[in-house]
């Protein structure tokens, strides 16, 4: 333990303890007690010296006991510096560097320790590095390397050169390394090049590369302090000047060599003579201070070379640091040449060689011209400077939208770059021609009054001219119109510049500054950059103005597209059109005409503003519609009735300015849309409305030919249902009358005739006569009779080709025809031949009572619906030839039955007259139980051929007078089968063999030749059956009396489920009630 008797006495280094302005403690290493404090200390902390003598450094510090010992063992193994936080008196809390060195004191070993308060460096060092970032962009960007590191040895920043510079993947590689251990080849060397002068320093030294390359560096470093003076950082550039160093080495061995090099490289090289005083120089070094042989070479004539403003700091370098430290000369600093008087930059160099006693020899270096690079660097900073300025006002213009948000914002913050309160930007009006004021600051807003024409004043000879005008003094410039001089103050110069937007200048920007202020080149730079921001706000604003209409317009357009394609009408869609115009243009009028490809003519469809009749037509190139029409091109008048094309038809019309654009759809000219103004006014359309027009009738017409599509559509299906109609009734009904009048009545419907009638042709008569009639008023026509060789009838069945008129002269040679014509009102006729298989059926005859010009889709409709009506004509013909044959044949068919039957009857006389008394009987059964039709047909032709297969047997078993043998009645059974083999083959008679082939079947299965039984027995044959059996049993044979009718049915009732379908015996009996023979 130490105390006060140990301490030593007069000791120097006491003294230097106690008054120093550093904070100073002594501290025991054992016990932790502080064993004395200086006064600066007492100070610092605000305890007094007594108290510090009672207190452990525990007591100041606020870390923990163990971090503290640790602390200690090592600032007595070595000398340490120490960050901890240190409580003062006051309670207050200060981070505190300790540099701790183990020194002895009164023959005890103590820690002396330094304390320099490091609280608002390290705060200070925050803010620097986030006030970093804003400039990172910038820092990026350099060649050379730039950097900042801390004291310690670690980077606080790098940029993407410095990476690249020494070898390193990425920036954060690069942050993370020890500066000491990585960059230098040993750590001692850093601590070398980085002196605290309190100015920038400039020093060349080797570092090392990621790989161990070594690479030689130009550090243009220097600190930051904070306002207390303590070190926040250590910052700089590098710059790679290994291919410099590795040359200069080779120079000093070769002086040629070297020579030649600095003669090259802009480098003089110099030898100073520490025992004489002076110094010899190169030949390119004479160049670079500008002097000559003549010249005294000596300390004071280089101290005359340097610039006055450098003069006294680099004395006191020389003769303190390089001299009395002997430290290599290494400084950049100004010059003023000798023979021209040019301030220059050099970059001085030597190296000091010395004898063995440390006496100083001479100094040899070099001297090299660096002017280019101080003004490459000048300009470097005053670019960070406008940048900042430009970053400021396009911070503050970025969510300006229109010009009167963007203008005053820019213009405040182009005065405050250029630290001033007056000035105004100046924008051309073309409707006035003149510039005018927008938000003037200062004395500019008493001269915001004065109409500024283009080409008058400083403003409008800059805007005409495009050059920038500079002016010293406003009041003294001949270019400042005089009624503006009472208006500006004495005492102000300034600036205007010309603002450019997409190559054309659209204004002026003017700034004043109050003498003797000066607008500056640097500050010159900055305004046109300025100016080029305000012209690219003007360009974006009118941009955003014009994106703004363009959407109002696509609005706009959205809304009458949708309403346009709600509307499927073609009339009350062309009025929906032209409304549409005159309210989206807010035009006087509007008016559409649509293009007629067959005739090459316009016709106006539709107008708002009747000037000519709706249905006028228009030449193709005849007046502003026809001339669209011809070019297919837009076409904008400013007036009309001064227009040298416009069209005779609108002669008097009050038309002024007019605006005409094509209706295109798909490369097909649909028509023209026109908007008007009329009367006085001195409205013009502009491209923009030509635009929203052009676009807008691009939509039209494609809803007019949509439209039109549909009326087609619609139109043909009309068309097919009226055909398919016709073919309905022609296949429904084979009465021609009936078919006819369907024919005209859907004619006079869907062709929109007033009547029409159809004469049909008698080849015999050579005649056309009445046949139908449709939309008469009087019966005049169904007296109708046309020779051929006379009438239109007759003329359109001979030449076979349609027939028209509309001429009342073309009927006086025949007079029933004028005559019809007359009474009927008519004033069109139109004669088609029905013409079928080249044969000529008669003709279709349709008639008008209004004028009438047929397309020719309406005549080919026609003719296809004569096409229609001639077959309908020859199908009902062909069925009248039809039905009278089959009626012959049916009859010659009935005919030839009746007569088998017959002969049959003629040949077995025990048997006359039975076929027809069975037949009858079994008809009326057959109807009781609910046969109809062709089935009672059948019935009857096979009961008349019932035993036509007996022909088949021989005479001598079918005559014989007695009962027949089991041999005969086995050859008897066959005349069934005899029957079928005879009239099978016979079309006509097939339907009607049930009745030969199975009339002799039982319902029990007991029957011939088939042994048929229940439903299989054909109906007809079963009820056939009993019709039999009943005359046969009531009719007399040879070999027996006839039963009686009593008889007959008791045997007919018994053979119920045997012999007969019980379901016939019911209905049998039902009509043998009533039957007579």
């Amino acid at each position: 333990m130490l105390d006060e008797s140990t301490m030593p006495q007069d000791n120097p280094f006491e003294t230097i303890f106690r008054n120093h302005n550093a904070v100073m403690l002594l501290i025991d290493p054992e016990s932790g007690r502080i064993v004395d404090a200086n006064i600066s200390a007492i100070t610092f902390y605000g305890y007094s010296l007594e108290l510090f003598k009672s207190m452990t450094i525990a007591d100041l510090t606020a870390l923990p006991q163990e971090k503290l010992v640790k602390g200690w063992l090592h600032a007595l193994l070595q000398e340490r510096n120490f960050i901890f936080p240190h409580r003062l008196a006051s309670g207050n809390v200060r981070t505190v560097e300790l540099n701790m060195s183990p020194i002895q004191w009164g023959g005890a070993r103590v820690l002396f320790s330094i304390v320099n308060d490091i609280t608002v460096r390290q705060k200070t060092e925050e803010a620097l590095r986030e006030s970093e970032e804003r400039y990172h962009s910038l820092f990026d960007r350099m060649m050379d390397g730039i950097y900042r590191s801390t004291h310690e040895g670690k980077f606080v920043d790098v940029n993407p050169a410095m990476v690249a510079m020494f070898g390193y993947s990425s920036k954060e590689e690069m942050l993370k390394i020890d500066i000491k251990k990585e960059l230098y080849f040993s750590p001692e060397e850093r601590g070398s090049h980085i002196l605290d002068t309190g100015m920038e320093e400039i020093e060349v030294y080797r570092m090392r590369r990621k790989d161990g390359s070594e690479i030689w560096v130009e550090d243009h470093g220097y600190y930051v302090h904070d306002d207390q003076g303590n070190i926040l950082f250590h910052e700089g550039m590098l710059r790679d000047v290994t291919e410099r160093v590795r040359a200069e080495a080779a120079f000093r061995e070769n002086d040629t060599l070297l020579r030649e090099t600095q003669r090259i490289g802009g480098i003089g090289s110099y030898v100073l003579d520490f025992l004489t005083g002076f110094w010899k120089s190169s030949d390119t070094l004479d160049r670079i201070l500008g002097i000559d042989d003549s010249y005294e070479r000596s300390i004071q004539g280089w101290v005359n070379l340097v610039h006055p403003g450098h003069r006294e700091w680099m004395v006191q370098y020389f003769t303190q640091d390089v001299i009395v430290g002997k430290n290599r000369f290494d400084r950049e600093y100004k010059i003023i040449r000798q023979n021209d008087g040019a301030e220059r930059w050099v970059h001085g160099m030597g190296e000091l060689e010395v004898n063995a006693g440390g006496d100083l020899l001479n100094m040899k270096g070099t001297i090299q011209d660096v002017t280019s690079r101080k003004q490459m660097e000048d300009d470097l900073r005053q670019s960070l400077v406008e940048l900042e300025a430009l970053y400021k006002i396009s911070s503050s213009l970025r969510s300006a939208q229109t010009l009167e948000e963007a203008m005053p914002a820019l213009l405040d913050q182009t005065l405050a770059a250029m630290a001033t309160d007056t000035g105004t930007i100046l924008l051309y009006d073309p409707k006035t021609n003149e510039l005018r004021d927008t938000n003037p600051r200062g004395w500019f807003d008493d001269l915001k009054d004065i109409r500024i024409n283009i080409g008058e004043g400083v403003a409008g000879n800059v805007f005409s001219t495009g050059q920038m005008h500079v002016s010293e003094e406003f009041i003294k410039d001949p270019l400042v119109r005089p009624d503006s001089l009472a208006r500006i103050p004495a005492g102000w110069g300034g600036a205007c510049l010309p603002i450019r937007s997409s190559d054309e200048v659209v204004g002026v920007l003017f700034i004043a500054v109050q003498l003797p202020s000066r607008i500056t080149p640097e500050q010159i730079k900055l305004l046109h950059s300025l100016t080029e921001i305000a012209g690219s706000i003007i360009e974006r604003t009118r941009l955003f103005e014009e994106t703004a209409r363009r959407a109002k317009e696509f609005e706009s357009l959205y809304q009458t597209s949708k309403a346009l394609s709600e509307q499927t009408e073609l009339k009350p869609l062309l009025n929906l059109i032209v409304i549409t115009a005159k309210k989206m243009l807010d035009s006087a009028s509007s008016g559409m005409y649509l293009f007629d490809p067959v005739k090459s003519e316009l016709e106006l469809i539709m107008d708002t503003e009747p000037f000519i009749p709706t249905g006028s037509h228009l030449m193709i190139g005849e007046g502003a519609a026809g001339l669209v029409a011809q070019t297919r091109q837009p076409l904008r008048i400013d007036d009309y009735s001064t227009w040298e094309g416009r069209s005779p038809q609108y002669e008097g019309v009050p038309l002024r300015a007019v605006l005409e654009v094509p209706m295109m759809y798909g490369g097909e000219l649909i028509g023209v849309l026109a908007v008007d103004e009329i009367g006085d006014s001195d409205r013009t359309y502009t491209e923009a409305d030509e635009r929203l027009l052009s676009l807008f009738a691009s939509q039209a017409a494609g809803a007019v030919h949509s439209a039109r599509l549909r009326e087609e559509a619609i139109k043909r299906l009309r068309n097919l249902q009226t055909l398919h109609e016709v073919d309905k009734a022609i296949a429904s009904s084979l009465d021609l009358r009936i078919t006819l009048n369907i024919l005209l009545s859907r004619i006079v419907d869907q062709l929109g005739v007033d009547a029409a009638s159809v004469l049909l042709m008698h080849p015999y008569e050579q005649t056309l006569q009445y046949a139908a009639s449709c939309g008469f008023l009087t019966s005049l026509i169904q007296a109708a009779e046309v020779r051929l060789n006379d009438g239109f009838a007759g003329r359109s069945i001979m030449e076979r080709r349609i027939v028209q008129t509309t001429d009342p002269a073309e009927l006086i040679g025949n007079q029933p025809f004028a005559y019809l014509w007359s009474e009927e009102g008519f004033c069109h006729y139109i004669c088609i031949p029905l013409i079928v298989k080249g044969e000529a059926k008669g003709v279709l005859e349709l008639y008008h009572r209004t004028p009438y010009t047929p397309s020719a889709e309406w005549l080919e409709f026609v003719e296809t619906l004569a096409g229609q009506a001639a077959i309908s004509i020859d199908n009902s013909q062909l069925f009248e030839n039809i039905q009278r044959v089959n009626m012959e044949l049916a009859v010659a068919y009935e005919a030839t039955i009746e007569g088998l039957s017959r002969a049959l009857d003629m040949r077995y006389s025990e048997i006359e007259g039975q076929t027809l008394r069975v037949a009858n009987l079994a008809l009326l059964v057959a109807k009781e139980l609910g046969i109809r039709d062709q089935r009672l047909q059948r019935i009857r032709h096979g009961a008349l051929l019932h035993d036509i297969g007996k022909m088949g047997i021989s005479d001598r078993i079918l005559l014989k007078k007695g009962r027949l043998t089991e041999k005969e009645w086995e050859e008897m059974r066959k005349h069934p089968t005899f029957a079928y083999q005879l009239l099978n083959p016979i079309q006509y008679l097939r339907q009607a063999l049930d009745i030969p082939y199975c009339h002799h079947e039982k319902w029990d299965g007991t029957g011939y030749p088939r042994a048929l039984k229940g439903n299989q027995i054909p109906i007809t044959a079963r009820v056939f059956a009993i019709a039999d059996v009943w005359d046969a049993l009531t009719s007399p044979r040879p070999y027996r009396k006839a039963w009686t009718k009593k008889k007959a049915l008791v045997y007919i009732k018994a053979q119920s489920g045997k012999h007969f379908d019980p379901q016939v015996v019911d209905a049998f009996l039902r009509v043998i009630e009533t039957f007579e023979d």
